[in-house]
């Protein structure tokens, strides 16, 4: 089953964000940046129209949040400056108003005095915290690797009594609000992945990288629990592990390799902006999402079962993989 429906991007910068427009509030926002630095990676804009800067957008990437003077007109969640007699522009995507003395009447929205620091930061953190529990938490099974070594196609095993793509769909669909499988189109027919949601790569050639990529494309505002197909140690404990540390300031949450002490990037969840890391890093030839992991702002746990996230890459080690598995000798 292909999935074509592509999603618009819901936040102009990250997001976790949070703009104030109507009059200049350096003295604001410099407060709220010194009060939330205690606790976050802060970022600040202040002219949104410098949006198309690359300098700027990669150094947002690993803030927690940002903070933006102006963008009146964007997409951004908004608060809103406003006189006395209520009088306003039609602003889309007000979170609340900002009045100097005394707050006018019948509006439809929270207001706050414009020096009422500790009350307007509590309503911006309450507005990230729901904004987390909205954002909507979607698997990629990964299922388009060419198998070269394996000599076949490592999501058609079986060492469950079930082939691995049915395996680790069973572990995902009851943690997260869909399941999808990345693959390429030449495969939607096979016999293991027909019957799934499928996203299929717009990123040839380009591995890992290429099918989260391709997921984020089509939904640009939800994190993605990305699995790899080749993992018949993977248990809904671990996946439930991941899920309960997760961190959605960070560009992303992975288990840490206890032997090896890196990243493991094939069982992680990825936040929306990490899209724009992979991105690029793609665009200077680094495809590899591990290097990217290694080189952002992460949230690395240890693995409470160590043999989860051993993947097996050879007919040899099928076998014996298999018949230990089959017979419940692990």
């Amino acid at each position: 089953m292909t999935t074509r429906k592509v999603k618009r991007r819901e936040f102009l910068f990250h997001r976790y964000e949070i703009a104030f427009t109507g009059l200049n509030h350096s003295t604001l926002v410099t407060k709220l940046y010194d009060i939330f630095s205690n606790d976050f990676k802060v970022g600040y804009v202040r002219d949104f129209s410098k949006r198309s800067d690359p300098l700027i957008e990669a150094n947002l990437l690993d803030k927690d949040i940002v903070l933006i003077e102006g963008s009146k007109n964007s997409q951004a969640k908004k608060f809103v400056f406003i006189d006395e007699k209520g009088e306003q522009e039609e602003i889309k995507n007000v979170l609340a108003y900002l009045y100097r003395e005394q707050a006018p009447k019948d509006l439809a929205l929270p207001a706050f005095q414009v020096d009422d620091i500790d009350s307007i930061s509590k309503c911006i953190l309450e507005y990230f915290s729901n904004l987390h529990l909205e954002t909507p938490l979607n698997a990629l099974i990964l299922g388009g690797g060419r198998s070269s070594r394996m000599m076949s196609d490592k999501g058609a095993l079986n060492y469950h009594g079930l082939n691995q793509i049915d395996f680790i769909h069973s572990l995902l669909k009851e943690q997260v609000s869909e399941v999808y499988v990345s693959c390429r189109e030449d495969q939607s027919e096979l016999e293991h992945l027909k019957n799934h949601k499928q996203i299929h790569d717009r990123y040839i050639e380009f591995g890992p990288t290429g099918g989260i990529l391709s997921a984020s494309a089509m939904d640009p505002n939800s994190s993605w629990l990305v699995v790899a197909c080749d993992l018949p140690f993977l248990t809904s404990e671990t996946i439930a592990d991941l899920i309960k540390r997760h961190n959605p300031f960070k560009v992303a949450t992975c288990f840490e390799n206890p032997e090896k002490k890196w990243p493991e990037p094939l069982c992680t969840i990825y936040t929306p902006k990490a899209a724009q890391r992979l991105a690029q890093y793609l665009s200077i030839g680094k495809p590899c999402p591990r290097k990217v992991l290694f080189n952002s702002e992460v949230e690395l746990l240890n693995l409470p079962d160590e043999r989860a996230l051993d993947n097996i890459n050879t007919p040899s080690e099928f076998k014996a993989t298999q018949s230990r598995l089959l017979e419940g000798v692990l």
